[in-house]
């Protein structure tokens, strides 16, 4: 049986939460090619060929990071959004709250790095670095460098950390959280899911001796298309710690999140309704 090559940037899961069931489409935006289309499945949405895949002791692995994935960003996904659709009608703070709260976190802060724009600009800063000084460097690190290269034999990322070993360093460093959900008031009103899958924000939360190093502070997940999660750092707040808190929202404020996703993404947008799409894309035009 051969394993399967399509690696997801924004995982299915999620996905299929902007997918409109009825019409059996979900509905995207191109804004490099200024293109509206659809596409009826999910599978090959958001993804590309060998993202995941790397080359680990002169083996290729197609499965570790996909099995990362899986196992600690996909398969609770709807379990820990139940859980806060159930919190959306109680209002109960509990541990499982928190947990859920803490899994969509984790989940967050790593959308972006799992992008082909991301891992590209990435893999090309360390390229640059190296090149600057490899005329002038001797046989030995050459060879080095050709070696730390090798993985682009099967792949275009070197793919090295786990997500989730990455996601818990980051969420340590943002400390203890604190959340809001954002619901439209409007039935007609709907959020968009960009392919950075995230919007993080980063914030001076921690002392350093270079006051410039800032860390991720804020996450924004637009989880379904209806429900709009915020979650920050404690650290922002010095005095006064915002509660969790439900909000719901004017069609205003819906189209200042759905702009910040449009404006954040790489390329494309997905959205459950096709005219609410083209409406939001046609009214950003309009701005320019």
């Amino acid at each position: 049986m051969s394993v399967p090559r399509n690696h997801h940037y924004v995982s299915r899961v999620h996905q299929k939460k902007f997918f409109n069931s009825i019409d059996q489409k979900i509905y995207i935006y191109d804004k490099e090619r200024a293109n509206f289309y659809s596409k009826n499945t999910t599978k090959t949405l958001f993804s590309q060929r060998d993202l995941n895949t790397r080359l680990e002791n002169e083996t290729t692995d197609y499965k570790s990071l996909e099995e990362d994935l899986k196992i600690n960003f996909e398969d609770d996904f709807n379990k820990n959004l139940l859980v806060l659709e159930s919190y959306i009608k109680c209002l109960n703070i509990d541990e499982e709250v928190n947990n859920a709260i803490y899994f969509f976190a984790k989940y967050g802060v790593i959308g972006k790095l799992r992008t082909p724009s991301y891992k590209k600009n990435t893999h090309n800063l360390f390229k640059d670095a190296i090149l600057e000084h490899f005329n002038q460097s001797t046989e030995e690190f050459k060879k080095l460098v050709n070696e730390k290269f090798s993985y682009k034999q099967i792949s275009e990322y070197n793919n090295l950390v786990d997500y989730s070993k990455r996601s818990e360093s980051i969420i340590e460093l943002m400390g203890n959280l604190v959340f809001r959900i954002f619901i439209p008031k409007n039935e007609n009103d709907y959020f968009i899911l960009p392919d950075c899958t995230s919007i993080t924000e980063r914030e001076r939360i921690n002392n350093y001796n270079n006051p410039d190093i800032k860390e991720i502070a804020s996450i924004g997940i637009p989880i379904t298309s209806k429900i709009y999660l915020m979650i920050f750092s404690k650290k922002l707040y010095k005095e006064n710690i915002e509660e969790a808190a439900i909000t719901l929202i004017t069609s205003d404020v819906v189209n200042e999140i759905n702009e910040i996703s449009y404006n954040m993404c790489f390329t494309k947008i997905v959205c459950i309704n096709n005219d609410y799409l083209i409406n939001f894309i046609n009214h950003q035009k309009s701005k320019n």
